[in-house]
């Protein structure tokens, strides 16, 4: 209900849901699914000060990690860059998907917590961020082979991509879709646009420097052949 309340007062760019210390985030990511509300990303802060004493007071404890997208290590400023690793590498055996970022002083782009605007360049928040995660954009003015690209974003997120944001236009239908990865979660949604975009596939690409760096290359191979390009164009002049 507060979620439609929110909804109905106009246009928001996020919501976001803080829950208590020992909430159950499964039973909520169930309610969100089923009110059909989006869900970006699941945010888990651990504390590097007291990690092995909060872990072992409830499993919802080992559950919050499990189900999180990123894990915000806090506290960093207390304690040393070898302790700081030893807690990033026991929450990495409970989730090995999710980034697990230091932040001090809760110093983070937003850009890890909320999806970028995929009509703009890379964050320029994003920028200033002291991280080992890159940002870039691709675009192309050709569509895509689906299933080139959703291997090319599987294969990224196992090199380390976090997050992708955007929308492509793919041969197989002529309507744009709508791209959203966050840690190996993927969606394509249906997007009937009133024009069309230029460029016309455009993604914003947020994860480690590994697979930035290839992630244009793949990208590029996912651009679908020119007969078969021929061959969407008149299907998409025949319904325009």
């Amino acid at each position: 209900l507060a979620l439609e309340t929110l909804s109905e007062a106009g246009p928001l760019d996020a919501i976001a849901i803080e829950l208590s210390g020992l909430a159950e985030p499964g039973a909520i990511i169930r309610q969100l699914r089923r009110a059909d509300a989006p869900l970006d990303t699941v945010v888990t802060l651990a504390s590097t000060v007291d990690y092995e004493q909060v872990i072992t007071t409830s499993p919802l404890v080992t559950r919050q990690i499990q189900l999180a997208d990123v894990v915000l290590l806090t506290h960093g400023d207390l304690v040393d860059a070898n302790r700081m690793r030893w807690v990033a590498t026991q929450i990495s055996q409970l989730n090995s998907r999710a980034p697990v970022v230091p932040v001090v002083q809760g110093d983070i782009a937003p850009a890890f917590i909320f999806s970028p605007r995929h009509d703009r360049d890379i964050p320029e928040e994003f920028c200033h961020q002291p991280s080992e995660y890159q940002a870039v954009s691709w675009q192309s003015d050709r569509p895509v082979q689906r299933s080139a690209l959703e291997q090319t974003l599987r294969e990224l997120s196992a090199r380390g991509l976090f997050r992708a944001k955007g929308i492509v236009f793919c041969t197989d239908s002529p309507w744009a879709d709508e791209v959203h990865v966050v840690a190996g979660r993927m969606t394509f949604s249906a997007l009937r646009l009133t024009h069309e975009p230029s460029p016309l596939c455009r993604l914003v690409l947020i994860g480690s420097a590994a697979a930035i760096a290839m992630a244009a290359e793949m990208l590029n191979a996912c651009i679908d052949s020119a007969e078969r390009i021929a061959d969407w164009q008149i299907r998409r002049a025949a319904i325009a």
